[in-house]
């Protein structure tokens, strides 16, 4: 990217694009905290290159489109019964990506007139809390809702994931 055109004047919002996908594996230490850790791969679509790599700088430059962390959580289970509010936070290591327009670079694209759309970074280091509920479907299955944070540090981010899946106890 052109480091004269492609600076951000503020923060702001930047959409992630695509999703993430983040398998979790943990065990309740008590019948209301439960210990995991998570595997976060995000997929970052949209994004397109400039015409500076290669021999000479004559092919298109390949941006980044996915980002990794892996998350250590602590998930506190707050009412009984089969609907069970969650609260925790999470702490680990790895990226957020977040797709960014430059809208004074115009030199990507195949044709070379496209205004560039990069991936930012944030992390390496990610913390944040968690909120969510827990629904019960049958005996050793439950429906899990949530919504993770991922503040990262030194390279600032905030991120917010809205996730959805099923949880079986064993």
């Amino acid at each position: 990217m052109d480091p004269t055109n492609d600076k951000l004047a503020s923060a702001g919002f930047a959409p992630g694009q695509l999703g993430q996908i983040k398998p979790e594996i943990g065990f309740f230490v008590t019948p209301t905290t439960l210990l995991s850790i998570a595997g976060r791969l995000q997929y970052v679509t949209g994004l397109n290159g400039e015409m500076k790599c290669g021999a000479n700088g004559t092919s298109a430059c390949s941006p980044l489109t996915t980002a990794g962390a892996v998350l250590l959580r602590a998930t506190f289970l707050l009412t009984d019964g089969p609907f069970r509010f969650t609260f925790g936070g999470q702490i680990g290591g790895g990226y957020v990506a977040h797709a960014q327009v430059f809208p004074l670079n115009t030199r990507c694209g195949a044709n070379q007139s496209t205004q560039c759309v990069d991936a930012l970074l944030g992390g390496p280091f990610l913390i944040g809390p968690t909120t969510g509920f827990f629904y019960e479907v049958g005996d050793s299955v439950d429906l899990v809702v949530g919504v993770n944070s991922e503040i990262g540090a030194p390279k600032f981010t905030v991120n917010f994931d809205v996730d959805l899946g099923i949880a079986f106890r064993l």
